[in-house]
C-alpha cells in the first residue's frame, strides 16, 4: 500500500509499463512482417535474395537520380558496398562504379527505367541546332532534368512545327559486394536478417509475454493512480482537470495524424518515426488509462467531462432565465392581481361579461361568413365557461360546507383555500378567521368563567373560617344564660345573623361547584309528588304570612323520576324563597307536576311584586334579583 503513494515507484512503473508495451508491439510487428514475408515456409537463401533484391533496386534508383543530376555516381556511392552500371539502349555504359560487375554473377540485379520527354520545335531563323530542356510527362516518373542535343530540319514553316515527344530509356545493373568492406546498410542489415530468421519463431510469445507484462503494470499504476503520500482516499490530479471527453478526443486526433506523417516518407524515417509514435502512444494510452481510474475511484467521471460542463452552464442559465422570468411574471401577475383584486365584486362581473361580449363580437365578425368556425368557437367558448362555472361552483361548495360546521358550533374547522383565487380566497380566509375569533372569544369567556368562579370558591373559603369562630364564640355567649337587657338581644340578632351568614357562605361553594362540575350527584329513584307536597307544607305558613294562596296540581299516583332528592329540595327551596319574597300579596302561587312519556315536568308560577322590563332570559342569569 505505500509503493501506492510513492511516486518513485509510480514512475519507474510507468517507464516499465512503455518498454513493454514497445517491446510487445515491436515484437509483434516483427512477427507479422515473418509471416508476411513467409519465413515458415521459405528458406533463408530465397528470403535473403529477396532482401538483397529490394535492397539494391532501391540503392540503383538513388544511383539514377545522382546520374541524372550530372553528378560523378561513382564518386558519390565508392563507400558503399553496391556495385553498378548504367547502360543507355544501345548498350554503352554511361557510368559505373569503382568495382566492376563480374559477368554471370548470381547477385546481379536489373532495373530498367524510361521518361518521356518532349522537345521544341526550331524556328527557322535560328541555328539548325538547339538546347531543349525536357520536362517529364508522368509526374510519378524521376522529377529530374536532362539536355539533349537534337538536329532539327529549318526549311520547315514555323506553323507545321508541334512538339514532339521522345522516351528515352535505360538499363541499371547492380549487385552487392561479397566482401562487404564498407559499412553501410548492407553490411549491417544482411547479418540482422540472418538473426531474424534465427528468432522468429519466438517473437509471437515474447510479444505476448511483454504484453502481459504491460498488463501487470498497467493494472498496478491505474490501482496507484490518485492515491498519495498522507492520505487515506484516493483525489484528483493536475491531469482530471483536463475535461475527460477533450482529452480522448485529443488522443483519437493523435492516432489520425499518423497516416498524414507517415505519407510518403523513406523507409530509414519511417522506421525512426514509427518508433517515437509508438512511444508517444504508448505515454499517451498509459495516461489516459490512469486518469480514467482516478475518475472512477473519485466518482468524478461526468463531472470531468466537456460535456457536463457545457450541460451545468447551460443548466445555469436556463435556471436564471427561469427565475428572472418567474420573478417578473409574479411581480407583473401580483400587480394585476392587486388592481384587479381592488374592483368589487360587481364591477367585475360586469367587466367579465362586458370582456365576453367583446369576444363574441369580435370573433362573430372575423367568422362571418364562416359558419364551421362559429361552431367550433362556440363549443370551445361553452366548454371553457362551463368549466370555469364548475369549478367556482365546487369552490362555493367548499365555503358552503365550512360555513355550515361553523354554524353547529365546530370553531376549529378550516376551509381548505386550495386552488382557490381572488374573492374566492378571500371569503375562505375571512371565513377561517371569523372561526379564529368566536373560538378565541370563547375560549376567553370560559377562562373569564373559571376565574370567576375560582374567585368566589377562593373568597368563600377565606370567609368561611372566621365565620366560624364568630359562629363558635356567639354560641358559647348563648350558653352563659345572658339575661341582661340589651346584652341578651344583641346575642340573639350575632346568632341569627351569623348562620343565616353561615348558610349564604355555604349556597355560594355549592353554587361555584356546580358552576365547575365539582358538585357530588347521587342520583335515586323517588316519588316527585311527595317531594311537592312536603315543599308545599313546608311553605304553607310563610306564603299566608306574605298574603299568597298556593295552588298545587299533580296527579294522585306516584311519579317516580331519578334525581338526587337533597339537591333538587335545594332548588325547590330556592324558588319558594323567591316566591315568598317578590311575589305579589293577594295573588295565586301554582305549583304544577305534568308527566309526559320519559319525563317529568315541574312549574313555578307567580306574579312579581314589582313590574319587571328585562327579557325572561336575563332573569334567569346567575346573581340576578328582582328588587
Amino acid at each position: 500500500m505505500r509503493a501506492k503513494r510513492s511516486t518513485t515507484f509510480k514512475i519507474l512503473a510507468g517507464i516499465f509499463a512503455v518498454l513493454f508495451l514497445l517491446c510487445a508491439v515491436g515484437s509483434a510487428a516483427l512477427w507479422g512482417m515473418a509471416q508476411e514475408a513467409e519465413f515458415g515456409t521459405s528458406t533463408y537463401a530465397y528470403i535473403e535474395n529477396d532482401v538483397r533484391r529490394y535492397l539494391v533496386e532501391a540503392h540503383l534508383r538513388d544511383v539514377f537520380q545522382t546520374f541524372h543530376r550530372g553528378d560523378d555516381a561513382a564518386a558519390v556511392y565508392a563507400d558503399t558496398n553496391l556495385i553498378f552500371r548504367i547502360e543507355d539502349e544501345e548498350g554503352h555504359v554511361l557510368a559505373e562504379s569503382t568495382a566492376k560487375l563480374r559477368p554471370g554473377s548470381s547477385f546481379e540485379y536489373t532495373l530498367h527505367c524510361q521518361e518521356d520527354i518532349w522537345r521544341e520545335p526550331v524556328f527557322p531563323e535560328e541555328t539548325g541546332e538547339t538546347v531543349n530542356t525536357q520536362v517529364p510527362r508522368d509526374p510519378e516518373l524521376y522529377a529530374v532534368e536532362t539536355t539533349v542535343t537534337v538536329s532539327m530540319d529549318t526549311t520547315m514553316h514555323p506553323d507545321d512545327m508541334d512538339p514532339e515527344w521522345i522516351t528515352v530509356r535505360y538499363t541499371l545493373r547492380g549487385a552487392v559486394d561479397p566482401m562487404m568492406e564498407q559499412k553501410d546498410r548492407y553490411s549491417v542489415l544482411l547479418p540482422m536478417l540472418e538473426c531474424y530468421y534465427e528468432i522468429h519463431g519466438f517473437l509471437l510469445p515474447l510479444a505476448i509475454g511483454f504484453l502481459l507484462l504491460w498488463l501487470m503494470m498497467t493494472v498496478w499504476l491505474m490501482s496507484a493512480a490518485g492515491h498519495h503520500r498522507g492520505e487515506e482516499e484516493p483525489r484528483c490530479g493536475w491531469l482530471e482537470y483536463v475535461p475527460f471527453d477533450l482529452l480522448t478526443f485529443g488522443v483519437m486526433l493523435w492516432i489520425a495524424l499518423h497516416d498524414v506523417a507517415f505519407h510518403g516518407v523513406g523507409d530509414p524515417e519511417m522506421a525512426v518515426g514509427v518508433s517515437l509514435f509508438v512511444l508517444a502512444d504508448a505515454v499517451l494510452l498509459l495516461l489516459w488509462l490512469m486518469t480514467l481510474a482516478v475518475r472512477l475511484k473519485t466518482k468524478s467521471f461526468l463531472k470531468t467531462t466537456l460535456v457536463w460542463y457545457v450541460l451545468v452552464l447551460a443548466w445555469r442559465i436556463l435556471s436564471w432565465l427561469g427565475r428572472t422570468i418567474r420573478r417578473i411574471g409574479s411581480v407583473t401577475f401580483r400587480a394585476l392581481g392587486i388592481a384587479f383584486g381592488s374592483i368589487p365584486l360587481v364591477w367585475k362581473t360586469a367587466l367579465c361579461v362586458l370582456i365576453l361580449a367583446l369576444t363574441d363580437l369580435l370573433a362573430a365578425l372575423y367568422t362571418l361568413l364562416d359558419a364551421e368556425v362559429i361552431f367550433i368557437y362556440l363549443i370551445l367558448k361553452n366548454i371553457v365557461i362551463g368549466t370555469g362555472i364548475l369549478f367556482c361552483a365546487v369552490l362555493m361548495r367548499r365555503i358552503q360546507a365550512g360555513g355550515e360546521r361553523l354554524a353547529s358550533g365546530d370553531l376549529d374547522t378550516k376551509i381548505d383555500t386550495g386552488n382557490m383565487f381572488g374573492d374566492f380566497r378571500q371569503f375562505a380566509e375571512n371565513m377561517n378567521r371569523l372561526g379564529d375569533g368566536m373560538s378565541a372569544a370563547v375560549e376567553e369567556r370560559m377562562k373569564s368563567e373559571r376565574f370567576r368562579t375560582e374567585l368566589i370558591t377562593n373568597v368563600s373559603h377565606d370567609i368561611k373560617t372566621p365565620l366560624t369562630s364568630i359562629v363558635n364564640y356567639v354560641d358559647l355567649m348563648g350558653k352563659e344564660n345572658v339575661t341582661e337587657e340589651p346584652l341578651a338581644g344583641y346575642i340573639e340578632v350575632l346568632s341569627r345573623q351569623s348562620a343565616r351568614l353561615k348558610k349564604l357562605t355555604e349556597d355560594l361553594i355549592e353554587a361555584s361547584k356546580a358552576a365547575t362540575g365539582a358538585i357530588a350527584v347521587h342520583p335515586e329513584a323517588l316519588d316527585v309528588t311527595v317531594l311537592l307536597g312536603q315543599t308545599a307544607g313546608e311553605y304553607d305558613e310563610k306564603l299566608r304570612s306574605a298574603g299568597l294562596d298556593l295552588i298545587l296540581h299533580q296527579p294522585g299516583e306516584p311519579v317516580m323520576i331519578l334525581a338526587d332528592g337533597r339537591l333538587l329540595w335545594r332548588v325547590f327551596d330556592n324558588l319558594m324563597n323567591n316566591i315568598v319574597k317578590y311575589a305579589l300579596p293577594g295573588t295565586r302561587v301554582y305549583l304544577t307536576l305534568n308527566v309526559g312519556t320519559d319525563e317529568a315536568e315541574i312549574l313555578f308560577r307567580n306574579i312579581t311584586r314589582d313590574e319587571l322590563h328585562v327579557e325572561g332570559e336575563e332573569l334567569l342569569n346567575r346573581f340576578t334579583r328582582g328588587d
